[in-house]
Parts: C-alpha cells; sequence; structure tokens
C-alpha cells in the first residue's frame, strides 16, 4: 500500500523561523494502485511438472501465494517455495530478493485456472500487488 503524506513547516510571527522547521504528518491517505495483471497459458501432460518462477522479496512483507485453495478435483497440484538470490559474491544477503517458484503437476487430464497474488498476507483488505491468472491445460 502507499500512503500520500502531507506536511508542513512550522512558522514563527509570520517568517518561516530558520532555526527550528517542523515536519509533520498531517493526514496519511491511502492511494489505491491497480494490480499489475499478467496471463499465463501453458499445456502439460499427466504426471508432467513445470515450474514458474515469478520475482519477490518476502523481507518486505510480500509473498506470492494462491489467491483461493484449488478444488479437490482440480487436474492440476500446486506447491510454491520460495528461493533466495545469491549476491554477485555468492552468498545470500538479507534483504535480497529472490524467486518464488511455482511447481505445478498435472494429475489427470482437465483445464484449471490457477491464480496467483503477491500480498502482504495480513492485509486483507487491500488488493494485491501484482496477480498472475495461469491457465493449465492436462492432456
Amino acid at each position: 500500500m502507499g500512503l500520500t503524506v502531507q506536511a508542513f513547516v512550522a512558522i514563527s510571527g509570520g517568517e518561516m523561523n530558520k532555526s527550528f522547521c517542523m515536519l509533520a504528518a498531517v493526514a496519511a491517505v491511502p492511494m489505491v494502485q491497480a494490480a499489475h495483471v499478467q496471463e499465463l497459458r501453458a499445456e502439460l501432460q499427466v504426471g508432467e511438472t513445470q515450474v514458474l518462477e515469478l520475482k519477490g522479496n518476502p523481507t518486505t512483507g510480500f509473498s506470492w501465494a494462491l489467491a483461493e485453495p484449488l478444488p479437490a478435483d482440480s487436474p492440476v497440484q500446486v506447491t510454491i517455495e520460495y528461493e533466495a538470490a545469491a549476491s554477485p559474491r555468492g552468498v545470500v544477503e538479507v534483504g535480497r530478493g529472490g524467486v518464488f517458484k511455482v511447481r505445478y503437476t498435472g494429475v489427470a487430464p482437465g483445464r484449471a485456472v490457477v491464480v496467483l497474488v503477491y500480498a502482504r498476507p495480513w492485509e486483507k483488505d487491500e488488493a494485491p500487488h501484482m496477480k498472475t491468472i495461469l491457465t493449465v491445460t492436462v492432456k
């Protein structure tokens, strides 16, 4: 969520007091931003697994997750795991982003729509920052 912050500078005797300026937030108004939406299609065979890599940084509180659990009779199974990116020196650094690996496996012929959202899990009333809609056809 972005915030718009309005501020003011303390004024003394009609002039700005150069030795003392106070900057204060007088209003924090949430900005509504449209989520970035990406639509993808995939085809696979029963028993085949494919991997979709989505960039992310969980140190910001954001993570990729299923928007809704898949139904029990879904033709695909989905798992998501995070892999931190190594720095140019080859070590994992705190605060550095990485990729969320979305593995989807065909378990029965059919079609499934997998909706993934990049959001902060505790911000239930906020729109997701990004959304990926993956339509999978299993043959």
